[in-house]
């Protein structure tokens, strides 16, 4: 069974259509604008004015590029995940190819000292799910290494891990069933079983970010 994704880049600011990511893209050109285009440093950012979207917002900790950390992760995003990842290096909150794409995604991020906007989709089960991603570099003590994110589900019904995680289950019950009956088909007429590739996904954290559609099959 196909699980159906792909991601969006926003080539530019201005398309943003979220107030709250708006608000904050906005916040943080005004205040590199102060400083002649420089990436701002952490603590000009007013992020007080953004309180309202704390739920929504991560701090990571980019000084190890190779090995960015959690240092602070708001409760929607907690729910989302289902487990607190705050002070944990990504690798350990997400699978080996899940973080490689991620620690890609902040590289960028800070090499380009620019802001980075995606929305990835999934279809799972014919529902369509994913999210939108922010992510701001900020300079602290001379250095760009942290990165400010936003993430938003595009169904804001989406709250939890256990409901994008019942979807999945329910997508790798059928994908198992599909496999058994491909593999009973061929006993039964003596044909060559094909192993069918492993389609499962972790939704929120799976920010493989491609500018092209892609198809996990």
């Amino acid at each position: 069974m196909a699980v159906w994704s792909w991601t969006a880049e926003y080539l530019s600011m201005d398309g943003l259509t979220n107030p709250d990511f708006r608000a904050l893209a906005d916040h943080w050109k005004a205040t590199s604008r102060a400083i002649d285009g420089e990436v701002p440093e952490a603590d000009s950012i007013d992020i007080h004015a953004f309180e309202t979207i704390f739920p929504h917002l991560a701090l990571v900790d980019a000084a190890d590029i190779k090995h960015p950390k959690y240092i602070a992760v708001g409760s929607a995003l907690v729910k989302l995940l289902g487990s607190d990842p705050t002070n944990k290096p990504l690798e350990r909150v997400y699978r080996a190819d899940v973080f490689q794409e991620i620690q890609k995604c902040f590289e960028r991020s800070i090499t380009e000292k620019r802001p980075l906007m995606f929305r990835r989709e999934f279809q799972l089960m014919g529902r369509s799910l994913g999210y939108d991603r922010l992510v701001l570099p900020l300079t602290l003590h001379g250095a760009v290494n942290r990165l400010l994110v936003a993430i938003y589900p595009l169904d804001g019904s989406l709250k939890r891990a256990s409901q994008w995680l019942s979807y999945l289950r329910a997508t790798e019950d059928r994908s198992d069933r599909e496999s058994a009956f491909a593999g009973l088909w061929a006993t039964d007429v003596g044909a060559t079983a094909t192993p069918m590739h492993d389609s499962r996904l972790s939704i929120f954290d799976d920010t493989y970010e491609r500018t092209d559609r892609d198809q996990d099959r």
